[in-house]
């Protein structure tokens, strides 16, 4: 799969065909995109008698895994005190298992110094074949029934997340994108779940199964990504420690 590392200034544009330092004071910023918040409950449901209040399950889902096929990740920042406007993007960055380890996309240099106001821009994009967002895990009832659940996207949709600012004085960085799917249900009952359409007994939401819940999911989806901005060693250690916590 191709790669393309295209960075572009207020005035004049650049493609960069390496991820070589080329100056002692630049840094680097890598890119991780990872599942979080992989179980979430819908409100508990209660059932009333005349002499007693009977709590049943509360319904939830849980999800098993998941695969993320972006086509572009874009890096936009106002750099040093001329607030000069830096565009970066990674084109047809590979299919990450965004459950597993070793989640790293890749990486853009940065040239040394201060960018301001900085953005990250993750364009899915739109896919006949191959899903951008891939999810498989299980929805349980109130009468505590699981049924597998699959969610599909392919259509196009551009998440967006924030970040401090960022010092490039020789420091190599790892933007953490977590997508928190405990949100991406918010917007779709229990109710809705047990009479959506089974496809060999799976409860698949896409755009030509379930369209209703797929619409309201696809809406969600905005709400999910968090960034959490690291320096390649801490990031280092905490993915060895995501390891280590694994193999327990």
């Amino acid at each position: 799969m191709n790669r393309k590392w295209v960075f572009a200034a207020l005035l004049s544009a650049a493609v960069m065909s390496t991820c070589k330092k080329s100056e002692s004071g630049d840094g680097s910023l890598g890119y991780r995109i990872e599942a979080t918040n992989l179980s979430s409950s819908f409100s508990t449901t209660t059932k009333n008698t005349s002499e007693v209040s009977v709590d049943v399950t509360t319904p939830g889902i849980t999800w098993a895994s998941g695969t993320v096929t972006a086509g572009k990740i874009s890096f936009e920042a106002k750099k040093g005190t001329n607030k000069e406007a830096v565009r970066m993007e990674l084109v047809n960055p590979p299919a990450i298992d965004i459950f597993g380890l070793n989640t790293l996309l890749g990486n853009v240099q940065l040239p040394q110094g201060v960018y301001k106001e900085v953005e990250l821009k993750i364009l899915l994009k739109r896919s006949e074949s191959t899903p951008t967002l891939l999810l498989e895990g299980k929805f349980k009832n109130g009468q505590a029934v699981e049924t597998p659940l699959q969610f599909k996207l392919n259509d196009e949709v551009n998440l967006k997340i924030e970040h401090e600012d960022i010092s490039a004085t020789g420091v190599d960085f790892v933007s953490v994108i977590n997508l928190e799917l405990d949100k991406l249900f918010s917007q779709v009952t229990p109710a809705e779940l047990n009479s959506a359409t089974r496809t060999n007994g799976v409860i698949v939401i896409s755009s030509t199964s379930n369209t209703a819940l797929y619409t309201k999911v696809k809406t969600a989806l905005a709400s999910c990504p968090k960034g959490k901005l690291k320096d390649k060693k801490t990031d280092e250690a905490d993915e060895k420690k995501r390891e280590s916590e694994r193999k327990k």
